[in-house]
């Protein structure tokens, strides 16, 4: 079996009663909870998510990085793989690096995300792994972009819904439904104060 197919498979196994240990188990939670948002309050995923790492100007970790690369087009190029996803990379002017994922599944971007996160903890860099963001859009309103962040170092989730980027504003409302919707179904973070914003994603 494909490496990726064998992480999907480990994912879809996950249920409420296992004991949740590391991040690949809590992120496949989104593979389920996902279909709550769309029946209740009309959210869908756009097929689009990141994944964003602190880098530094060391050469082991540029050679992370070329390393990442390297896998990720393994990743798109692996004919035997049932997963349908496509990457891209940028590198911003603070150092974060920046991996875009396109599936046309929600569970092809959980693939990805948990491949490419598992990838840079077993190289010793987990402490560098920032957050992961899931779009999603409200059809049912004007096409609002919202975001369910998985933060890595609290290993729970988190809505951010923003308003307009320049002013840094965000609609508090909108995530306090998205909480409400399916705080019950992941591993949710209560504490709004926690919910920290990651304006201009490259989405």
């Amino acid at each position: 079996m494909p490496l990726f197919d064998r992480i999907k498979d480990r994912g879809a196994r996950w249920t409420n009663d296992e004991i949740r240990v590391n991040d690949s188990d809590l992120i496949f939670s989104l593979s389920s909870s996902h279909i709550a948002l769309d029946m209740k309050i009309g959210l869908v995923t756009t097929g689009r998510c990141v994944l964003v790492i602190k880098t530094s100007g060391a050469q082991y970790f540029r050679e992370l990085e070329n390393e990442i690369k390297r896998f990720l087009d393994t990743l798109e190029k692996e004919e035997s793989s049932t997963v349908d996803l496509h990457c891209d990379t940028i590198t911003d002017y603070e150092g974060h690096l920046w991996i875009i994922l396109y599936g046309k599944r929600i569970e092809d971007l959980l693939v990805g995300v948990t491949a490419v996160g598992d990838l840079v903890i077993e190289r010793g860099f987990s402490d560098q792994i920032i957050a992961a963001a899931f779009q999603f859009y409200n059809g049912r309103d004007n096409n609002q972009s919202s975001f369910l962040v998985y933060d890595y170092k609290s290993n729970k989730f988190y809505p951010f819904v923003p308003v307009d980027h320049k002013r840094k504003s965000r609609n508090t409302t909108e995530e306090i439904k998205i909480m409400e919707t399916i705080a019950d179904e992941i591993p949710f973070e209560k504490d709004r104060d926690l919910w920290h914003p990651l304006w201009n994603l490259p989405l």
